[in-house]
């Protein structure tokens, strides 16, 4: 009898035992969240990055549109197209009665340059917009009372109907109501009174980002910290944020606290910036999707591009490391320092992605100095070809 009562609670000990052993597995199982909510898989990539002749390039400040001593101009890029980029290179000097730009086209597959315009007499603004066959450059912030119309090969200077508000990348106005916190939008070229596409409110306390790059969303953010408040552009960083999202039509799509957002260039998808484990980590959001997915730790620096599958940063020199561009892989995680980039005595200035031809284009002014003051300067660009492994 004895021996019996000793097997049965052999018996029912082993049972608790495995009852407890199964219930660990699960909750081990269970414990990564963001599988079940994991969208996407980042394609591995190659790259081939490739400088664009400099002979040509030295042409746009050739004639001494640059000066020695106080610096180097300003320079910009866009994409128009697959084959045309736009540069666009500013003078401003304090010495100089007044500022100045110069619009460049540059035709890839011809390695051809093109001299616009020139521009003088006005306030600095970035934004371009794309409609049809022309791109278009708002001037004379924050009323954009002119913008420069480029297609081509010319550009011409237009006299517009002054108005405050936000510009998409496609064109349309959105223009915001500081006393009821509406959001109306219309066209940008054609403004004229009943024409409006749509008119929604948003939060009392929301204060805008930016347009998506596809024109589709509107970005706004919250904070207890609006003290600092980033770039007002495709990045914008505040800490301690409550990011919201809305369509065209005013639906709310996402709304989520964050200490960064960052458009990418593909449509639907957009990064946060996160607290993983103590550690800053970005998360990729689908809109389309609705998944998100943690992407793997950066180097310190600067994001110049971050889109589903690769970011490039730009990583500040350190005692034993000089300043480098290094592209990041999603996929392995993989740090990749972009050594045909030569960063030294050279200032970066921006950078613009083509995601339909997967190509990304950098430009840089190299500069000579001579005691610690710049003497001489030139513009350089490279374009990085992106193709899957």
């Amino acid at each position: 009898m004895k021996s019996r009562m000793l097997i049965a609670l052999g018996i029912a000990v082993c049972l608790c035992l495995g009852a407890c052993s199964l219930q660990d597995t699960e909750v081990l199982n269970s414990e990564p969240e963001q599988e079940a909510s994991s969208f996407y898989t980042p394609v591995s990539l190659d790259y081939k990055v490739q400088k664009l002749p400099q002979d040509t390039i030295d042409t746009m400040a050739a004639d001494g549109f640059q000066w020695g001593g106080r610096g180097a101009p300003e320079l910009s890029v866009k994409w128009k197209g697959d084959d045309e980029l736009l540069f666009f290179l500013y003078r401003i000097d304090p010495f100089l009665p007044s500022n100045s730009m110069r619009i460049f086209s540059y035709q890839l597959s011809t390695n051809t340059l093109s001299f616009l315009t020139e521009i003088a007499e006005y306030d600095l603004t970035g934004n371009c917009f794309q409609q049809g066959e022309f791109s278009y450059l708002c001037l004379n912030r924050p009323y954009f009372a002119k913008v420069c119309r480029i297609g081509n090969g010319t550009a011409e200077t237009m006299e517009v109907n002054p108005w405050g508000g936000e510009i998409s990348p496609t064109g349309e106005l959105a223009k915001l109501g500081l006393e009821d916190s509406s959001v109306t939008i219309c066209d940008f070229l054609e403004r004229e009174a009943g024409q409006e596409k749509s008119r929604f409110y948003v939060g009392d306390q929301e204060e805008y980002v930016s347009w998506s790059p596809d024109s589709r969303y509107l970005a706004f953010y919250q904070s207890d910290n609006s003290w600092y408040a980033g770039d007002y552009g495709v990045l914008h960083l505040c800490d301690d944020s409550q990011y919201t999202i809305y369509d065209r039509e005013g639906n709310v799509v996402y709304s989520g606290a964050a200490d960064g957002f960052h458009w990418c260039e593909e449509p639907d998808f957009f990064t946060l910036l996160v607290s993983d484990r103590g550690e800053e980590r970005w998360k990729l959001i689908s809109l389309a999707e609705g998944g998100e997915y943690l992407l793997p730790a950066y180097p310190d620096g600067r994001i110049l591009l971050q889109e589903p599958d690769f970011a490039l940063i730009l990583v500040y020199a350190t005692e034993s490391d000089p300043k480098q561009i290094v592209f990041v892989d999603h996929r392995t995680g993989e740090w990749i320092p972009m050594e045909e980039i030569d960063l030294e005595n050279s200032q970066l200035e921006t950078a613009d992605y083509n995601r339909d031809t997967q190509t990304a284009v950098l430009t840089i002014w190299e500069e000579e100095a001579s005691e610690g003051i710049i003497v001489a300067s030139r513009p350089v660009c490279y374009q990085i070809r992106l193709s899957e492994k």
